[in-house]
């Protein structure tokens, strides 16, 4: 158990690492794109600004500014859109990899192992609800044959992992792969490094 464990803590290091490379592949790109385009824009109207000033110096710098303004705009606002379609791949990528996991007897474990973690937190009883993904349905009746608990396939548990209800207690402990990486996603996406 403790074996697979490790392979578990292995599989979200590689994870991690792979979303630190392509987070900054995506912040260097996007960076050099917003300063490519803004740059563009600059020499573009700062020389239609230096042929209009001899016509009217007033009008043209508002002109200028504004459309300076309107161009940075749209370069941030470009920069942003690529940026969230190059996160998105990444965690379509990274739900790719769990679903491959999900497929391999380290994943049986790993399901005995969080039954086993709820079990310690707070001791599983008749009424309790553990609640999985369709997919994990015949290994999660499986790995509570011995348990006196109640099994359910919750449509909000898609890529993996548990959810234990205690009906006694009202509460829930959330051991799914869903919540997990949804939490790494605006944690990623909030990143001081990706802002602009």
């Amino acid at each position: 158990m403790l074996e697979e464990q490790k392979r578990a803590e292995r599989l979200g290091r590689i994870i991690i690492e792979d979303a630190k490379r392509i987070a900054e592949e995506i912040i260097e790109n996007a960076r050099k794109e917003s300063e490519e385009i803004v740059e563009k824009a600059q020499k573009k109207y700062k020389h239609d600004e230096e042929e209009d000033i001899l016509q009217d110096k007033h009008d043209t710098g508002i002109i200028y500014a504004k459309e300076l303004s309107h161009r940075d705009f749209e370069a941030k606002k470009d920069v942003l859109a690529f940026r969230d379609q190059k996160v998105k791949e990444l965690f379509d990528k990274i739900c790719r990899r769990i679903s491959e996991y999900t497929n391999t007897e380290d994943y049986t474990e790993k399901l005995r192992t969080l039954i086993e973690k709820a079990e310690k937190e707070t001791p599983l009883y008749e009424e309790c609800v553990i609640y999985h993904s369709a997919k994990d349905k015949d290994k999660i009746v499986q790995l509570t044959a011995d348990i006196k608990v109640q099994t359910a396939v919750d449509k909000a548990v898609t890529l993996g992992g548990i959810l234990v209800y205690y009906p006694r207690e009202n509460i829930y402990l959330d051991y799914t792969f869903d919540t997990l990486l949804e939490a790494q996603r605006k944690n990623f996406a909030n990143h001081s490094e990706l802002s602009l």
